[in-house]
């Protein structure tokens, strides 16, 4: 099966995706609407949650095999759950994705500041990859898959 897949953080980043799918995946632009962008606490990476009359730029991962999900769903942890969300492409097309949402239980370490992918990929980016590299070698081991 084939899902598509909507990324606002460090996700969105095409080499990070890569770094952990083991290999470059078809994306493209989109928005989510009614969505914004904060800072977790402690972390370099952001979450999302609803909010009116705010837009979320990101990029939209459209064909996602269950291996490649059942890994991100392994990096992303318990602090995430997916949930299908309609988001538009840059064409002006509406289409299904599935997101990565806080979990109601992580709601504390949410912030109100806005999360800037330009900080993070000047900061933080060559030892994210680093640490998405190994995340993914550690999970091929452990499963014998992905």
């Amino acid at each position: 099966m084939s899902v598509a897949l909507f990324t606002y953080g460090t996700l969105m980043v095409e080499e990070i995706m890569a770094a952990l799918a083991g290999k470059p995946l078809p994306s493209r632009e989109a928005v989510l609407k009614g969505f914004q962008r904060f800072r977790m606490r402690g972390e370099i990476y952001p979450g999302i949650g609803p909010a009116t009359g705010h837009e979320t730029r990101g990029r939209l991962y459209v064909a996602m095999d269950d291996e490649t999900m059942a890994l991100l769903d392994a990096f992303e942890g318990e602090q995430y759950h997916r949930q299908p969300l309609t988001v538009t492409t840059a064409d002006g097309t509406s289409q299904a994705a599935e997101t990565y949402l806080l979990a109601s239980s992580f709601s504390h370490c949410r912030t109100d500041r806005p999360w800037e992918i330009e900080q993070f990929t000047s900061r933080h980016l060559t030892r994210f990859l680093v640490q998405c590299r190994r995340f993914r070698a550690k999970a091929r081991e452990a499963k014998k898959t992905f």
